[in-house]
């Protein structure tokens, strides 16, 4: 999940369906159908190597949203956006509730992307979320884009364990509302 050696980058290709049949000697990559990535539920999530931040600020570690192994929560907030700071309490209760069965990240548009680590350090210093940084602002193709976002925050992406869209929202959302959202998808 995390990567310190990969180049900041986003993946364009297509990657195959999760195989059932991995013990099975006649099986053939070829054989197997490809999905294609998308922003909506059901599509495979786009592939990307956010950097991670802390109080400090960029800590050269990477992680990529799609290779959690969990149900990942992905939460495009910014410092300035008054409804993502209201929101942001809800994300870390579900990142504490959830810790074993979702991964919280938390990737932080890169407009005023400066003013993150300040904020994260005072706020939320020893938070389960992973916090993550959004491509270059003059960027057309950083990860909130790709994923649909339509140039307002808050926006949240719900992901299932193999990196496919389950759940999208481009507003405000409550506790509870998330809370269930979250409940539902675990696979115990």
């Amino acid at each position: 999940v995390f990567n310190r050696e990969m180049p900041y980058s986003f993946g364009s290709e297509r990657r195959p369906t999760p195989a059932s049949h991995l013990d099975d000697d006649s099986y053939a990559p070829s054989e197997e159908p490809e999905t294609a990535y998308g922003c909506n539920p059901g599509d495979l999530c786009y592939r990307a190597d956010l950097p991670i931040l802390d109080g400090y600020g960029e800590t050269g570690a990477t992680i990529d949203p799609t290779e959690t192994g969990k149900i990942t929560v992905l939460y495009f907030w910014g410092t300035w956006c008054g409804p993502c700071i209201k929101e942001l309490p809800y994300y870390e209760q579900i990142a504490d509730r959830y810790a074993d069965d979702v991964a919280v990240i938390a990737i932080h548009t890169a407009i005023s992307g400066d003013s993150a680590p300040d904020y994260i350090a005072e706020n939320y210093p020893d938070s389960r979320i992973i916090f993550a940084l959004d491509a270059a602002e003059d960027s057309s193709d950083d990860y909130y884009t790709r994923l649909g976002g339509m140039g307002s925050y808050p926006y949240t992406v719900i992901l299932d364990e193999n990196g496919t869209i389950l759940y999208v929202d481009h507003s405000t959302i409550s506790f509870s509302d998330l809370n269930a959202i979250v409940e539902t998808n675990i696979l115990y």
